[in-house]
């Protein structure tokens, strides 16, 4: 008989427990949704970017651009103008590469890497690492788009 009172009223303890914590619990939601449903609406100036692309800048005066061909054909040029377009191997371009490192102030060194649609993945890469090997640091060389002029004088040095 004992044993069934101890229960009934730890059962009532129990419950008795479970309310107050329940009644609590039940306060904090109520001020939560009250919170939450008082909160006005704030207005975030954000300006979106423009759906054009800037036209990029190159800042370095001399570059030494890279234009990779099809079955490895490779042709290069200083400065910004393509007329002094020459054909090289890989093994010409790795002289050459050193010789323009060699001879320019490593602030102002700079690689235009450029890719004909008919290119070699294996050329582009092969480029990649003849710049890493001649020690050209991370940020000195970048690969953009040929340009139309590019690919007129291409043209005109593959029709010589």
């Amino acid at each position: 008989m004992k044993l069934i009172i101890g229960i009934f009223i730890g059962a009532l303890f129990s419950s008795g427990i479970f309310y107050y914590i329940n009644k609590k619990n039940e306060d904090k939601r109520k001020a939560l949704i009250a919170s939450v449903n008082s909160a006005q609406p704030v207005n975030l100036n954000m300006t979106e970017p423009k759906d054009e692309d800037p036209e990029p800048v190159l800042l370095v005066e001399n570059p030494f651009t890279i234009l990779i061909g099809s079955n490895e054909n490779f042709y290069y040029y200083n400065g910004k103008n393509c007329n002094g377009l020459q054909k090289s191997t890989l093994a010409q371009l790795k002289v050459q590469i050193a010789s323009k490192k060699e001879k320019t102030n490593p602030k102002k060194l700079m690689f235009i890497i450029k890719s004909l649609q008919d290119a070699g993945f294996k050329s582009v890469i092969d480029v990649l690492d003849e710049l890493t090997i001649a020690g050209i640091p991370v940020g000195h060389y970048a690969e953009v788009d040929v340009s139309e002029n590019e690919k007129d004088c291409i043209k005109n040095y593959k029709e010589k």
